[in-house]
C-alpha cells in the first residue's frame, strides 16, 4: 500500500499553492456604517457534511455572514478551536471572517476562511489523513472599470501516516483531485467567478473531501463575496415557506417547502412564485399544494415588498384534523426620511374540522383541542424594519411532539440612507 501511495504521489505534478491573504483591516478611514451605492454580502464558513452514513452535524461551522447591505465598514467574525465530525474527523483552528469596505472610488465585498488542520482517521485501519493550512478567499468589488470578482483556496500540505510513517502527498492544482484508495478522495476547490454590467460574485470550496468507507462528503473552507449595483432608497431581505415540521427534539420531519428568498435588490417590481404539488408528513399526516411568493420594488424615494405563503388543505392525525385556506403574509413600505411599517393583512385561514366538527378559530390567538393539538393563529414578530408571522402552528399533543407551521414568512426593508 506504501509503495503504491508513493508511486501515485510520484506521478502528481506538485503545485504550490501560497497562502491567501485578505487586508488586515477593513480600511483606515472607513466608518462603520458608511452608505454606498452598491448592494454588499457575503458568507464564510468552515466545514459543512453533505451527506453519507456518519453520524455527524451537517452544520456550517465558524459560520459568518454579512446577508444584505450597502454599508461599508461592517466587519464579521466566527471561530471553532476545534470541531470533530463523525467520530472519524476533525478539523482544528478554524477562522471565518466577512467584511466590506471602502477606499476611494473602490467598494468591496470581502470574505476569508482558514483551517489550520484536519485530520481523518480511517475506521478501517488504513492510515491516518491530515490536511494543513486550508486557507479561502472571495473577493467582489466595483472600481472605476465596472464590476469585478476573485475567489481562490490554497492547502499547505497533505500527509498521510502509515504504520506511523508520513507520506507527503503532492497538493494538486485547483479544480483537480487526488484518491488514497479505500481511504479519501480530496479536490481541491476552484474559484467560480460571476461579472456582469450590473454586479459581480466570487465563491470557492477550498476542499470537498470524499471519505470512501462511508461515502460522506466534508465541505472545507467556503467563501462567497458579492456586490450589486440599483441600491436607490433601500434593500430587501425575507423569505416564504409554505410548510415546515419538526419532531420532539427538534428533529425536521419536513424541510422549508418549498422555500423561497427575497433577493436583496428586490424583484424588479416582478411577481416571483414557487409552487409544490404537495409534501408528505410520515405517519403525521400529508399537505396538498403549496405555494410561495414575493414581490419588492423601489425607487430613489419609495420602497414596498411583500411576502406569501399559502396551502391548500392539510391531512393530519388519519384525516381527522383537517386544514383548509392557509395564507401568510406581510407586506412592508418605506418613504426617505420616514420609518418601515408593515402589516400582516391577508394572513387568513379558511377553515379547521376535528372529526368533521368545525373548529372555531381567533384572528389571533390559540385554541386547545384537547388531548389532541394547539391551534395558533397570525404568530407575530415585529422588528425595527420587517414582521414574521406564522398564519397557522399546529402543536401536537401526542407522543410525536410535532411543531407544523402553515404559512410562514417574513418581510423586511432596509434603508439605503442614501
Amino acid at each position: 500500500m506504501l509503495a503504491k501511495l508513493t508511486k501515485i504521489a510520484t506521478a502528481m505534478s506538485v503545485v504550490a499553492v501560497g497562502l491567501l491573504s485578505a487586508p488586515a483591516a477593513t480600511a483606515s478611514g472607513t466608518a462603520v456604517g458608511t452608505p454606498t451605492d452598491y448592494s454588499l454580502g457575503g458568507s464564510a464558513f468552515g466545514t459543512h457534511v453533505v451527506g453519507g452514513s456518519v453520524p455527524a452535524n451537517s452544520g456550517k461551522t465558524a459560520f459568518a455572514v454579512i446577508g444584505c447591505t450597502n454599508q461599508a465598514g461592517l466587519n464579521r467574525v466566527n471561530a471553532e478551536a476545534s470541531i470533530p465530525l463523525g467520530g472519524v474527523l476533525t478539523a482544528n483552528g478554524l477562522r471565518s471572517r466577512v467584511f466590506t469596505v471602502q477606499v476611494g472610488d473602490k467598494v468591496s465585498s470581502w470574505s476569508t476562511h482558514r483551517i489550520a488542520s484536519v485530520t481523518l482517521v480511517d475506521v478501517a485501519g488504513i492510515g491516518t489523513l491530515s490536511l494543513k493550512g486550508i486557507s479561502s478567499v472571495s473577493h467582489a468589488y466595483h472600481d472605476g472599470t465596472g464590476f469585478h470578482a476573485t475567489a481562490a483556496g490554497s492547502v499547505v500540505s497533505i500527509t498521510l501516516t502509515l504504520l506511523g510513517i508520513p507520506v507527503d502527498i503532492p497538493v494538486p492544482p485547483a479544480g483537480q483531485s487526488v484518491t488514497i484508495p479505500g481511504l479519501a478522495e480530496i479536490s481541491i476547490g476552484k474559484g467560480v467567478i460571476n461579472e456582469t454590467d450590473h454586479g459581480a460574485t466570487g465563491s470557492i470550496d477550498a476542499v470537498k473531501l470524499h471519505f470512501l468507507p462511508t461515502d460522506t462528503t466534508v465541505v472545507l473552507g467556503h467563501a462567497n463575496s458579492r456586490i450589486g449595483s440599483n441600491v436607490r432608497s433601500a434593500l430587501f431581505t425575507g423569505n416564504s415557506i409554505g410548510a415546515k415540521a419538526t419532531l420532539a427534539g427538534g428533529v425536521v420531519q419536513l424541510g422549508k417547502t418549498p422555500f423561497l428568498i427575497m433577493p436583496c435588490r428586490g424583484t424588479g417590481g416582478n411577481v416571483k412564485t414557487r409552487d409544490v404539488a404537495g409534501a408528505n408528513l410520515g405517519a403525521l399526516g400529508s399537505i396538498g399544494a403549496l405555494s410561495t411568493s414575493e414581490y419588492a420594488k423601489k425607487t430613489t424615494t419609495h420602497a414596498h415588498s411583500w411576502n406569501e405563503a399559502d396551502v391548500a388543505d392539510v391531512s393530519l392525525l388519519g384525516g381527522t384534523l383537517l386544514i383548509h385556506g392557509v395564507t401568510g403574509r406581510v407586506n412592508a413600505s418605506y418613504a426617505s426620511g420616514g420609518s418601515v411599517v408593515t402589516d400582516s393583512d391577508g394572513t387568513t385561514v379558511l377553515s379547521v374540522t376535528f372529526n368533521g366538527n368545525p373548529i372555531s378559530l381567533p384572528p389571533q390567538g390559540t385554541v386547545n383541542i384537547p388531548g389532541v393539538a394547539d391551534l395558533s393563529t397570525d404568530v407575530e414578530h415585529v422588528y425595527p424594519n420587517g414582521r414574521s408571522v406564522v398564519a397557522l402552528r399546529v402543536e401536537l399533543l401526542g407522543g410525536s411532539g410535532a411543531t407544523i407551521d402553515l404559512g410562514s414568512v417574513r418581510t423586511f426593508i432596509h434603508p439605503s440612507g442614501l
